[in-house]
């Protein structure tokens, strides 16, 4: 039989991390009831593994004066898609952009990307919309205002989620 690639110590150490992931090896290991170098080899094996992409900080934007935190999507026919992507790149407060599942729709065939976009002011937002809104062959424009959640960035793993 066939050792799994991931097991639950595994999974306990990427909950861990996905809430702090500045713990030193030594705390992690207390943590999870390991030895410093068998914590190690499982968060090495983790990152071989492609589980692990790297670490990151999340940012409170307000404390760079961001206020205005929007979501939101355009759909525009699927050839223009490019364009879109493209034009969106060059707009510093959109953050997070993922391009959505294309449709076939009467109109033809249309992609639909996804947004996340910060503002310090409501003019710097209604400045990127308009931008946003002068693509070509835009089909479907819709934003909506934000209100975190708190850790929500998170998804906890249990052992049903090892394949």
């Amino acid at each position: 039989m066939r050792k799994k690639a991931i097991d639950a110590k595994d999974i306990e150490i990427i909950n861990i991390l996905q809430q702090d992931a500045t713990l030193t090896n030594k705390d992690l290991a207390k943590k999870i009831g390991l030895g410093e170098s068998s914590t190690l080899n499982r968060v090495t094996h983790l990152f071989n593994k492609k589980v692990f992409t790297g670490y990151s900080a999340l940012i409170d934007y307000t404390f760079f004066g961001y206020k205005i935190e929007t979501v939101g999507i355009i759909t525009i026919l699927a050839d223009n898609m490019p364009l879109l992507i493209e034009e969106s790149t060059h707009i510093k407060n959109i953050v997070s952009p993922c391009v959505l599942t294309p449709n076939e729709t009467s109109t033809g065939k249309t992609s639909t990307l996804g947004f996340h976009i910060i503002t310090r002011s409501e003019e710097e937002l209604r400045n990127i919309l308009l931008e946003l809104k002068s693509i070509p062959d835009v089909i479907e424009f819709k934003f909506y205002g934000v209100e975190k959640i708190p850790n929500r960035a998170i998804l906890y793993l249990d052992e049903e989620d090892v394949m």
